[in-house]
């Protein structure tokens, strides 16, 4: 995030503003009972690493295959953006995330989102399996029966770039 505000900060106009959304994570949250983006992320690399178990996919390109997310919370995130001294927050708030997806929804989304780079790294033939796999999953874990059960926040911040 760092990296990420010190390029920005090049690009914009002195008093420029930014808004970022960021999916988050809460303070606490019980994944016994509860979801959240982690769980979701989590539960496509369980398949990954199924898949390759099955030997669909190389055991030895799976076993480096790394999905190098991180979901903060919001005091995380409001203590990296204040070290930033190309940005001043102006505001930021939380917001439930109120997707209220089904299980279909989910996997979309993360198909949406990782199709291109696991058909890049395992190849196009191993997708369908991998999400069907994936979809197995989240039918077999009564945390994701419940689309209430989702505790991802969406974090909002909008910066204003300082004079530096």
């Amino acid at each position: 995030m760092e990296s990420f505000l010190k390029c920005r900060a090049v690009e914009m106009a002195e008093g420029g503003i930014m808004a970022l959304l960021i999916p988050g994570v809460p303070d606490f949250w019980d994944p016994q009972k509860e979801s959240t983006v982690v769980s979701r992320v989590e539960l496509l690399r369980s398949s990954l690493v199924d898949m390759a178990k099955m030997g669909r996919l190389s055991a030895a390109t799976s076993g480096i295959f790394n999905l190098p997310y991180y979901f903060p919370t919001a005091e995380e995130l409001r203590a990296i953006l204040q070290k930033s001294n190309s940005f001043s927050i102006e505001r930021m708030e939380i917001l439930k995330s109120g997707t209220f997806l089904n299980v279909d929804g989910h996997v979309a989304c993360l198909r949406a989102v990782h199709q291109n780079m696991l058909a890049h790294k395992f190849g196009a033939e191993t997708i369908d399996e991998t999400f069907d796999l994936l979809k197995k999953k989240f039918y077999a874990s009564p945390v994701y029966a419940d689309p209430s059960k989702d505790k991802t926040i969406m974090i909002v911040a909008i910066l204003k770039h300082n004079n530096v």
